[in-house]
């Protein structure tokens, strides 16, 4: 009988969570103390096989270590104890993902705050340059109109075409 990955992961989390930190545990205890009661000689062929892989997952992941001959005899790895403490398998992997997207959260925080500075900066030069355009065309009118009220009216159409810019 094939055990699916997900019902191996399940009693991983279990067995992660109902682990002895100061001593060394069963699988084939934990499980069936509480979980898993085989009767007939495929559920005991099923309950050994899901026991032999979760402890193999587990030490694959980092999660335990096998410190005996048989198979279901393990220690929690700091990797273990961690995942323990957080609630088991399933919540180390999220508090994993959370801090991950904390990190890049951050990450973006940073280049967000730049960006801004960067677009605050531009656009004191932008309004920089629009009013040293303005004064260059002033005085570029003014050098070659020589009428008061010529010059009055170019300052009125230059202020609206600046008035309609900003």
């Amino acid at each position: 009988m094939k055990i699916q990955q997900d019902i191996i992961f399940k009693y991983l989390d279990i067995i992660i969570i109902e682990a002895e930190i100061a001593e060394a545990s069963s699988s084939k205890n934990i499980l069936h103390e509480k979980y898993i009661n085989p009767i007939t000689d495929e559920e005991r062929y099923e309950y050994f096989e899901i026991c032999e892989k979760t402890v193999s997952l587990g030490s694959k992941l980092g999660f335990m270590i096998r410190i005996s001959k048989e198979e279901d005899w393990f220690e929690l790895t700091e990797k273990g104890i961690q995942a323990k403490e957080l609630g088991g398998y399933f919540k180390y992997i999220e508090s994993i993902k959370n801090k991950e997207l904390k990190r890049k959260n951050k990450e973006y925080k940073i280049k967000n705050k730049e960006q801004r500075q960067l677009i605050e900066h531009l656009e004191i030069k932008i309004k920089h340059q629009a009013e040293q355009i303005v004064k260059l065309k002033l005085s570029e009118e003014l050098a070659t109109k020589s009428s008061n009220t010529d010059v009055k009216l170019k300052i009125n159409e230059l202020v609206r075409e600046i008035d309609k810019c900003i």
